[in-house]
C-alpha cells in the first residue's frame, strides 16, 4: 500500500520479461522498512502484530534488523511486510488475521516466513491483503476479500494465493481496499472497494473483477485509502476518488469518480499516503498536498493543502508513504522522514511528530 511503482518491461515471444525498479522504502500504517545497499532490511516504529520481523511485538523508535537472505524489493500492508528476494522468492511477516501473509493460515508471524509461488518479479500489500505479479506477467492475490479487493469475482478471503483473470501486468498497486495495475499494453484496470469512485470508471460501484480505467498512456501508478494517482508517460499527473482534504490536488475537497488533471510541472514519481500524495518533479524537487493534521506535508505546518506545495530538501531520488508519514531516500543515499511518530516511525528514537524531514540514522539506502 501507499506508494508507486514503475516497471520497465518487454514482450518476447510468449513470455514477458520484467525489469523491476525495485522499491527500497516503504511504509505500512505507523512502521516503515528500508533497504540497505548491501541487501540488508531494516524495520521500525509499530509492532504489534511482528510487522517489524524481528521475533518480538515490541515496538522500536529506531531501526533494527531483519534476518533475511539478500532482498530485492519490498512493500507493506496497513500491519504486515512483504520482501522479494533477490533470487525471486517472497518472504511475509507480521499481521494474518485475514490470511494475507498467504501460507494457508490466519496465524500472525513475527519473522519472515517463505510463501509458496513460483518466481516472483513486483509485490503490493493492501490494508489486509496481498497481490504479486509473477515473472510471466501474471497476477495473484490473497488475504481479505470482504469488498472483492482479491478481484475474483467473490467477496470470500483466500488463505492462499489464487490467480486473477488478466492478460499479462506490468506494474502493481494495492489501496486500502482496492486495486489498480498497468497491463503491458499499457492499459489501466482496477477492482475493488469503488465507495468514493477510487476505480476510476464513473461509479461508486465496487467491482469484483478487475474494469479499465480510460486514460492516456501510464507509466506509474499510486493508491491511497479511498483514492489513486496515474503518472502519464508525458509526466502529467491524473487523480481520481476521495477529496476530502484536498488530496487529489485540483483546490477543491470535492469527490471525482474518472480521473481530473492536477497541475504540476513535469514528475517523475509519485506515492500516495492515507490522505495525502507526493510527487517527486524530474527536477529533482518535492511536492505534497492533502491531509496535514500530522506534518505529513513536510512544510512545518498542520493545515491542510488543495494544491501542491514544496517540500525544502535535498535532490531526491525515491519517495514512500505510510498512512500518515512520509519518506524521501535522497540521491545521497540518506533517508528523510516526517510527520506522525506516534509508534516511533520516522526512526529517530522519539514519538514526537516532525513537521519537517528529518534525517534518520541508517547505513546507506539503496537507490534503484
Amino acid at each position: 500500500m501507499l506508494g508507486a511503482r514503475v516497471l520497465l518491461y518487454s514482450v518476447k515471444k510468449s513470455s514477458v520479461i520484467i525489469f523491476s525498479k525495485a522499491r527500497t522504502i516503504a511504509g505500512g500504517k505507523f512502521h516503515t522498512v528500508a533497504l540497505g545497499t548491501d541487501g540488508t532490511l531494516s524495520a521500525w516504529g509499530y509492532n504489534s502484530n511482528g510487522q517489524l520481523g524481528n521475533g518480538t511485538i515490541t515496538t522500536s523508535k529506531v531501526p533494527i534488523k531483519i534476518n533475511l537472505p539478500p532482498v530485492a524489493s519490498i512493500a507493506c500492508g496497513h500491519t504486515h511486510t512483504l520482501a522479494l528476494g533477490t533470487d525471486g522468492t517472497l518472504s511475509a511477516w507480521g499481521d494474518n488475521a485475514h490470511s494475507q501473509l498467504g501460507n494457508n493460515s490466519t496465524t500472525d508471524s513475527k519473522v519472515p516466513l517463505k510463501i509458496n509461488l513460483p518466481s516472483v518479479a513486483d509485490i503490493a500489500g493492501g490494508q489486509s491483503h496481498t497481490i504479486v505479479l509473477g515473472t510471466d506477467g501474471t497476477l495473484s492475490a490473497w488475504g481479505w476479500n470482504s469488498q472483492s479487493q482479491l478481484g475474483n469475482g467473490t467477496t470470500t478471503d483466500s488463505k492462499v494465493p489464487i490467480k486473477i483473470d488478466l492478460p499479462p501486468v506490468a506494474v502493481i498497486m494495492s489501496g486500502t481496499m482496492h486495486n489498480v495495475v498497468l497491463g503491458i499494453d499499457g492499459g489501466l484496470s482496477a477492482w475493488g472497494y469503488n465507495s468514493n469512485g477510487q476505480l476510476g470508471n464513473g461509479t461508486t460501484i465496487n467491482s469484483k473483477v478487475p474494469i479499465n480505467i480510460n486514460l492516456p498512456p501510464i507509466s506509474s501508478i499510486a493508491s491511497g485509502y479511498t483514492y489513486t494517482l496515474a503518472l502519464g508517460t508525458d509526466g502529467t499527473l491524473s487523480a481520481w476518488g476521495a477529496n476530502t482534504y484536498g488530496q487529489l490536488g485540483n483546490n477543491s475537497t470535492t469527490t471525482s469518480i474518472q480521473p481530473i488533471k492536477i497541475d504540476l510541472p513535469p514528475v517523475s514519481a509519485i506515492a500516495c499516503g492515507g490522505e495525502y500524495s507526493l510527487a517527486l518533479g524530474t527536477d529533482g524537487g518535492l511536492s505534497a498536498w492533502g491531509r496535514n493534521d500530522y506534518g505529513q506535508l513536510g512544510n512545518n505546518s498542520t493545515t491542510e493543502s488543495l494544491v501542491p506545495i514544496k517540500i525544502s530538501l535535498p535532490p531526491v531520488a525515491a519517495i514512500a508513504c505510510g498512512y500518515y508519514h512520509a519518506l524521501a531516500l535522497g540521491t545521497d543515499g540518506t533517508l528523510s522522514a516526517w510527520g506522525n511518530n506516534g509508534s516511533g516511525q520516522l526512526g529517530n528514537n522519539t514519538k514526537i511528530d516532525s513537521k519537517v524531514p528529518i534525517k534518520i540514522d541508517l547505513p546507506p539506502v539503496k537507490i534503484s
